[in-house]
């Protein structure tokens, strides 16, 4: 049996695969010797034959000049193999990629000798990509060794070029547009990988998770493949869609510092680091971006930024609060994650702190704390069901919940912490609920048992008139919205027909957010929803909004259209609103 290769008409290299095995015990060591040595006269050969000034080496991949070739084929390695041979094993350190330059080779399923899924070649048919593989592991070498998760077999027999990382930083300093075909060439093979990466449930975060939660948000997830020093997302930057994110492939760093261009250098995470500034790696299987996710937060804590080629799993905030909701324990995760990380939920160590429960003396509290068990929800969980009996009370310390009820023209009131759900079913045991109770943003709270309430205040007979208020306070909190009331939802009431009232859209809100985080940069969270929860909506055409010698004492968001401002009757000047990230606030002051 033979290995016959031709290159063209002038070269025909015939070498014999003397295999060692058939050979007497003390033979082969020579037989080793002799097929190393055909190896090696076959390879300078081809090395000899391509280097040829005016020879043309038709490298499909790169349509590029004569000079990259060239170097190409002096830094990589010839390596010639029979078919059935084994390119590269499962499970193997691989710090090197590869191209069939000649024949056919397969890549197989992990874990199978004959499953292949895909064909590598470099015949005329067959796309530029098709030659090469390996290329993952090769551009991640820098960060940690990699694994060779899929075994590679020559189908026919080869010609295989290896590229290692040294042969490939000396192209890239030389041929960097050249090079960054290989990393397009990985990122599509990142993509084809899709299937065969880690999936949300082999996780180790979600590794106990409920099985339906875990599908309902790869259901709800979108993928993205980044390159190399790609921005994830950037440091104090609000998110429209509040995305949390899962490694399936590759590594991303937290980077600290702040990030403003859309892509990092190579080196952008060394640089980091000599300025003082500790990053963190993480890996296949990292979960980030909670506490946006859960709303804890409108803008990023921190930049991130993909330190390899890196397939995440983008699972909007949305998605993952419908999921909580309907999974209300695997909130707890989440919160253990937050508390590793330091973004952690504070709770009150005494309920005094929370204003509305000060009334009560602390030996109540502190009996009532004894009952109380600790909890958060994030947006879209219902922690009362209207026309339902109550049978918990809440008392909320942080966040906002809607109190909606069916077959009413009225917008839900938003009920801010400090505040209390359920306590007039204290005094009314089989009263159903008037409204519903959605938590609107992440809540943190302590819940009782009604029952057990019921007997502590028994105990406790001087503390009725105290809880009296509190419930006439809840019941005006479940008041529903008239147009008298302010702010900017109560403004829509007097600006639109009764059959328009809608709760400002989704990209309104992010809209006066990006300028508020614009024109009040640093401010303090709960600043910003406070101001953004006050503004009033209103409608002007072709009247004035500010005339001269009026009182100054509010200021004006521009939101689409354009204003002109005029002194003593004489134009001075044009405010317009262009866009979602220009617009205009003008000081009425």
């Amino acid at each position: 049996m033979y290995v016959l290769y031709r290159e063209c008409s002038s070269i025909l290299i015939i070498v014999g695969d003397c295999h060692p095995e058939p050979c007497l015990p003390r033979h082969r060591g020579d037989a080793r010797v002799l097929k190393q040595r055909a190896q090696d006269d076959i390879v300078s050969v081809l090395k000899t034959f391509y280097s040829e000034p005016t020879r043309i080496v038709p490298i499909r991949l790169f349509d590029a000049h004569t000079a990259f070739k060239e170097a190409l084929v002096e830094e990589v390695d010839i390596q010639i193999l029979s078919a059935g041979s084994t390119i590269c094993k499962e499970y193997e350190l691989q710090d090197w990629a590869f191209c069939v330059w000649r024949g056919e080779a397969d890549v197989l399923d992990s874990g199978s000798s004959t499953s292949s899924f895909l064909r590598l070649s470099h015949t005329k048919g067959a796309q530029a990509w098709a030659a090469w593989w390996c290329l993952i592991e090769l551009l991640g070498t820098q960060i940690t060794p990699h694994i060779s998760r899929h075994p590679v077999k020559a189908v026919t027999d080869c010609i295989i070029w290896k590229l290692a990382p040294a042969n490939l930083r000396r192209l890239q300093k030389a041929f960097p547009a050249e090079c960054r075909m290989l990393e397009k060439v990985a990122m599509y093979h990142a993509s084809l990988l899709k299937p065969k990466a880690m999936a949300l449930k082999q996780m180790p975060f979600f590794s106990d998770a409920d099985a339906n939660f875990v599908e309902t948000l790869e259901l709800g997830s979108s993928r993205i493949i980044l390159a190399s020093g790609e921005v994830v997302y950037q440091k104090g930057k609000a998110s429209a869609t509040r995305d949390l994110f899962c490694v399936a492939r590759g590594v991303v760093r937290v980077v600290q510092a702040n990030v403003d261009s859309k892509r990092l250098a190579a080196s952008a995470g060394r640089q980091t680091r000599r300025q003082g500034v500790q990053d963190e790696l993480l890996g296949e299987g990292a979960v980030f971006g909670e506490n946006i996710a859960l709303e804890l937060k409108n803008t990023r804590a921190m930049s991130v930024v993909s330190e390899t080629i890196a397939d995440l799993y983008a699972i909007p905030g949305r998605c993952l609060c419908d999921a909580i909701a309907r999974a209300p324990g695997e909130i707890q995760r989440f919160l253990n994650l937050l508390e590793e990380r330091g973004f952690g939920v504070r709770f009150p160590e005494e309920l005094r702190e929370i204003g509305r429960l000060s009334r009560f003396p602390l030996s109540f509290l502190e009996r009532l704390k004894a009952i109380c068990t600790a909890g958060a929800a994030c947006s879209g969980a219902k922690l009362v069901e209207e026309g339902q009996t109550i049978s918990t009370v809440y008392f909320i310390f942080r966040g906002k919940v809607l109190a909606t009820r069916d077959y009413t023209d009225f917008p839900p009131p938003e009920i801010k912490a400090p505040s209390t759900v359920g306590c007039f079913a204290v005094r009314s045991p089989n009263e159903p609920a008037e409204t519903s109770i959605v938590v609107n943003s992440f809540c943190g709270y302590f819940k009782v048992d009604i029952q057990q309430l019921r007997d502590l205040l028994e105990e406790y007979p001087f503390v009725s008139r105290s809880w009296e208020d509190l419930v006439e306070e809840e019941q005006h909190d479940l008041e529903p919205m008239t147009p008298s009331a302010s702010g900017r939802r109560a403004s829509r009431m007097l600006i639109f027909a009764q059959e328009d009232l809608a709760l400002p859209d989704d990209e309104e809100e992010k809209v006066i957010m990006d300028t508020l985080e614009k024109r009040f940069e640093g401010a303090d969270d709960e600043f910003l929803d406070c101001l953004r929860d006050i503004l009033e909506k209103r409608v002007f055409d072709n009247e004035v909004i500010l005339a001269q010698g009026d009182d100054g004492t509010f200021a004006i968001l521009i939101a689409s259209g354009c204003c002109t401002v005029e002194v003593n009757g004489t134009k001075v000047g044009e405010v317009q609103a262009r866009g979602e990230c220009q617009q205009c606030l003008w000081d009425g002051q």
